[in-house]
């Protein structure tokens, strides 16, 4: 179900007036009266966006994405028979073991300081080996 702006809005403006009402019977100053409101304001503003954006993903989660392709990477050939594009393949099939390493655990969805430990070696030395990586890669994509 989608998240529908102008109810929410209806039911904030309805507590954010009954709100002002007990504030000005209780003896509150008007400026300050006015920067609440703009500042529960704000954060309806940001619960908006989250709201919303969290419904749409909800739609697209319950989606049967079967027609998406399987792609299971076991190691690093793995991930090589799996690249269509020849440039590419030729490009990473030519790296170091190490760097096709990296590339494979990063499509895997690991970060840098886990590929570290994985593989042995310092964090700095990964963050390093990727930006060259991803810098001389991104011709090919």
């Amino acid at each position: 179900m989608a998240y529908n702006y102008q109810k929410e809005k209806r039911a904030w403006t309805i507590w954010k007036e009954a709100e002002e009402k007990q504030l000005r019977d209780l003896g509150v100053d008007e400026q300050v009266i006015q920067k609440l409101h703009s500042y529960d304001w704000m954060i309806f503003n940001q619960n908006r966006q989250f709201y919303r954006h969290q419904a749409e993903f909800k739609d697209y989660s319950n989606q049967n994405f079967e027609w998406l392709p399987e792609l299971t990477l076991t190691d690093v050939q793995a991930m090589l028979d799996n690249i269509d594009n020849q440039r590419l393949l030729q490009a990473i099939a030519g790296l170091d073991v190490m760097s096709q390493k990296i590339i494979f655990y990063r499509i895997e969805g690991y970060r840098n300081p886990e590929i570290a430990s994985l593989l042995g070696i310092s964090n700095s030395s990964v963050e390093t080996k990727w930006w060259r990586l991803r810098k001389n890669l991104k011709k090919f994509l």
